[in-house]
This record gives C-alpha cells, structure tokens and sequence, in this order.
C-alpha cells in the first residue's frame, strides 16, 4: 500500500515534538506504522502524515494512567519523623554543617570493619597510625619532614618498625 504524503524519521519526530529514537521504538513496537523506501545506498523509514496526525491527537489527549508513577503526598498525614540523634531544631543555615556532621557519624558506624587489629597489621594506613595515638597532622608533618619513613601507594603507608623507631625518636 502507498502512501501519498510522507515525512522522513527526522520530520515526524520533531512534527511529533518526541525524539528520533523514541519515534524509531515506536515503530519497531508496531505503536506507528512506517513504511522502508529502497535508496542508493541504503533504504530510508518513512512515516505516513496520517500517522504522525494520529499519534499528536494521541499525545494531546492522553489517556488516564491507573497510578502516577510518582505517589503524592498525603496532605493530612503527619510529616515524617526525623530520627533523634539527626534532630536540629531550628533547621537554619548556621547549625547545617553541624547537621551534616553528625549525620555522617551516623553513615560512618556503618564502614566495614578492619580484617586485622591495628596492633597486629605490619603495613599502616595514615588512619591505622592516628589509631595508635598520633595525629594525622604530626604524621604527614613527619613524612614530609623525612622524619618517618613511608611510602605512597593509595595513600600513605608506613611500616610499623618505622612507626616504632619515629616513636622511640620523640
């Protein structure tokens, strides 16, 4: 069957006001019927006007969808509750940054716990030496200072001999 009016992927999607991927779904879902018109190099989908004509009507007047895809709150239920230990009142921007500290406390009790005791590990993180009573600070002062020895593979790793002598040092 031949169609007498014809646009081309590009023109109905844009007369369609939809993207051209979703016009060419679309058409591999049988949702638009679109016809194949043999080219030079290679063959070109074409989309009857009619078509393009029903599928705006289609789209200006949308049918009832069974549920919103996002639910609306209820008006008349109570706000949800804030857990105690996140609890600031008034929210303001003065007591925001202690806000978001304590409610990255409450996130950081959940990382994963070490394989090995500090005590016993042979190569240490920064994290793993400020556990042992030094500062982070101190240390990297140290490091930089060549006062302790450590190397620099996904962080700062210090041997725990080093660690020892840097200590025996003070």
């Amino acid at each position: 069957m031949l169609y007498s009016a014809a646009m081309n992927k590009q023109q109905a999607a844009a007369e369609i006001g939809i993207g051209v991927r979703t016009l060419e779904r679309m058409i591999a879902n049988n949702e638009i019927a679109a016809f194949e018109v043999p080219g030079k190099t290679r063959s070109v989908i074409d989309v009857p006007e009619s078509e393009v004509e029903r599928v705006k009507s289609q789209r200006s007047h949308p049918t009832q969808i069974a549920r919103p895809a996002i639910a609306q709150p209820d008006a008349t239920a109570p706000p949800a509750a804030i857990p105690p230990n996140l609890a600031l009142e008034p929210r303001t921007w003065a007591n925001l940054g202690e806000f978001l500290r304590q409610a990255l406390d409450v996130d950081a009790g959940k990382k994963r716990k070490p394989a090995a005791p500090v005590e016993s590990k042979l190569l240490l993180s920064l994290d793993d030496a400020a556990a042992l009573g030094f500062s982070r600070g101190e240390l990297l002062e140290a490091i930089h200072a060549k006062k302790l020895k450590a190397h620099k593979r996904r962080g700062w790793r210090i041997k725990r001999s080093d660690l020892d002598a840097y200590y025996r040092k003070l």
